[in-house]
């Protein structure tokens, strides 16, 4: 499966690249896409958390990629 959307939030993992409105952010270099979690418009892959304009390392990111 290429495309997850959920919201207004889209992931490629072909293209590598996360859509949030009209917004394009590539993945960071170290996700591969094998993990994906989209809550309440939130997007969690390989956990990381895109927040306040970069992909972040977060516990909450972490606890979705292994539960």
């Amino acid at each position: 499966m290429n495309n997850f959307i959920g919201g207004d939030i889209s992931i490629n993992q072909s293209k590598r690249i996360v859509v949030i409105g009209d917004k394009v952010i590539p993945f960071h270099e170290k996700m591969t896409g094998n993990n994906i979690t989209t809550i309440n418009g939130e997007s969690y892959i390989d956990g990381y958390e895109y927040k306040n304009g970069e992909w972040k390392r977060t516990l909450k990111a972490l606890w979705y990629m292994i539960f």
